[in-house]
């Protein structure tokens, strides 16, 4: 018998899955057994039909039960190893780099990069901008169809705009490429170098971008980063097809590589035919 309580938080169509799921687990279900009809289920229970549809739906997608033409849906057939109550979930337990366990805790100062604080969002102008774009007639399409493989056109315009007025990089809509994140957007840059696995990078640097070009199978080359930057005397004598920086902001000391070491950079790039990854954390 399946009872449902409307004030409880979970959803009415959860409760009316979990109760069948546990039904056919436990054994009470037997296999070939057929379930009521969402409309006499529905009347039954007091809910809606689209509710016990829903709760339906689920257990098919999971196995538990299978249509039958004409006849609604029936359990299917299930190994049960273990009872229910017995069934252990797979452990979820974080380690840290070395292997040891960690466990959350809340500590009076975060010194996790890449985040920033909550209050420093714009919460509010998110908010307005997102209702405006879904309230446009253009919305269906960002939803329901698939972008274009560079990215979304308008977008890609906005940062080219962007890039020029910020960084002063003259380039075309068509030379963008949006990525979703910066490991994402590394790893295809390393299918173009396949033919050459060897990369430059500042040491101390990024491991995010260091653990992407070990996961492709490249040989890093270490670069002491110095109070200027990049040590251009090392990188001189390397043979590598690209050079992995953060001029801006060096990853992790915070210094911004001179104007006189940029070009240098640039120098070096041209002599060598080689590629600048220019991360501007």
């Amino acid at each position: 018998m399946i009872y449902i309580d409307k004030e409880m938080d979970t959803p009415l169509y959860e409760q009316i899955y979990r109760q069948i799921q546990e039904d056919i687990i436990s054994g009470n279900l037997s296999p070939g057994t057929l379930l009521p009809g969402i409309r006499t289920l529905s009347k039954t229970l007091g809910v809606a039909r689209n509710t016990v549809d829903k709760a339906y739906t689920q257990l098919a997608v999971e196995g538990y039960i299978c249509p039958r033409k004409g006849a609604g849906f029936a359990i299917e057939s299930i190994r049960n190893s273990k009872r229910s109550g017995e069934i252990q979930s797979l452990s979820c337990a974080v380690t840290d780099d070395s292997g040891h366990e960690t466990e959350e805790r809340n500590l009076p100062y975060d010194f996790q990069y890449g985040s920033f604080p909550d209050e420093c969002f714009p919460k509010a102008a998110w908010k307005k901008y997102m209702l405006e774009v879904l309230s446009s007639p253009d919305s269906s399409s960002y939803m329901t169809q698939y972008q274009d493989k560079q990215g979304n056109l308008s977008l890609r315009c906005e940062l080219r705009n962007y890039l020029y007025q910020t960084r002063g990089v003259v380039c075309t809509e068509a030379q963008i490429l949006i990525g979703c994140g910066l490991h994402y957007s590394l790893d295809i840059l390393c299918k173009l170098f396949a033919s050459r696995k060897r990369i430059a990078m500042e040491e101390p640097g990024y491991n995010g971008a260091k653990e992407v070009f070990q996961n492709n199978g490249f040989l890093i080359r270490h670069i002491p980063s110095t109070e200027y930057g990049l040590d251009f005397s090392q990188l001189k004598t390397l043979d590598v097809p690209a050079v992995y920086v953060t001029p801006s902001h060096q990853f992790p000391y915070g210094t911004v590589l001179p104007i006189s070491k940029r070009r240098e950079l640039l120098e070096w790039a041209a002599e060598e035919n080689a590629y600048i990854i220019e991360d501007d954390y």
